[in-house]
């Protein structure tokens, strides 16, 4: 009773949370952000509250299924629980993806998407965890992490910012160029090769990025990739920018 007591508040705090989050953000009734809010604001709001929720909520699962009797009720309020923490978590994604989409990628960004990712998967467990008591939540935990970690790794993360960011860059900034070519690594170096200078309609922009970008593979070309320094990501950049600097100085000469 005791456990059923606790757990019976917490779930219906939750479940008024969740039913607030899908009427007025998913389905968007108001139709646009609160006002004198930016989406900066909106992204970040709640995200250290979400991450500290899902914690207690991870650890009060665990601490009911193995401190109170088998209980049917006790089990379906801790399903809710969890239920609940996976909506908060697709709010959190949600409110990432609009400010993507308002200020484009960055490496924080996409590193904060994938912590959401592996947060659901954990969470999935916990629920699997709730009504199979031999399922081993540690391992799973531990691969879940391990397997999100490997593919973070091998995604190419900086590819997928230039790719995003200039394919939704209608008119380019200095800021949103430098940011590009002086804080990514080689990674970008294929997408931003892959950029139409024309499409830039601020002639500040244009003209910076112009100049700029002989620099960028030069500066690239520069790199020592002998020996044990051998990287396979700077080998393939230093090759794309061998055929835009070739490609360049025709133009220059025309």
């Amino acid at each position: 009773m005791v456990g059923i007591s606790f757990t019976f508040v917490f779930a219906v705090i939750y479940l008024i949370y969740s039913i607030i989050q899908i009427l007025f953000l998913f389905l968007r009734f108001e139709g646009a952000l609160p006002e004198d809010v930016t989406y900066y604001q909106y992204a970040h709001q709640g995200f250290w509250q979400l991450l500290a929720v899902s914690l207690i909520n991870f650890f009060m699962v665990l601490i009911c299924i193995q401190i109170f009797k088998e209980n049917k009720l006790l089990k379906f309020l801790l399903l809710i629980i969890s239920i609940c923490t996976c909506i908060m978590t697709v709010s959190a994604v949600y409110r990432m993806l609009l400010y993507v989409g308002a200020y484009h990628l960055t490496f924080l960004r996409i590193l904060v998407l994938w912590f959401l990712g592996v947060l659901t998967l954990i969470m999935g467990g916990v629920m699997v965890s709730i009504y199979r008591n031999k399922f081993r939540l540690f391992k799973y935990v531990m691969a879940v992490v391990a397997c999100g970690y490997i593919l973070f790794s091998f995604a190419r993360v900086d590819f997928i910012i230039a790719s995003y960011n200039l394919a939704h860059t209608e008119d380019a900034v200095i800021v949103d160029l430098r940011y590009l070519t002086n804080r990514l690594s080689t990674d970008a170096t294929p997408a931003i090769s892959n950029f139409d200078l024309d499409g830039i309609t601020c002639e500040l922009a244009h003209e910076h990025f112009s100049i700029s970008i002989e620099d960028y593979y030069n500066r690239i070309l520069r790199l020592d990739n002998s020996g044990r320094r051998w990287n396979l990501s700077v080998h393939l950049a230093q090759r794309v920018a061998e055929e835009q600097v070739t490609v360049l100085s025709a133009d220059r000469s025309n």
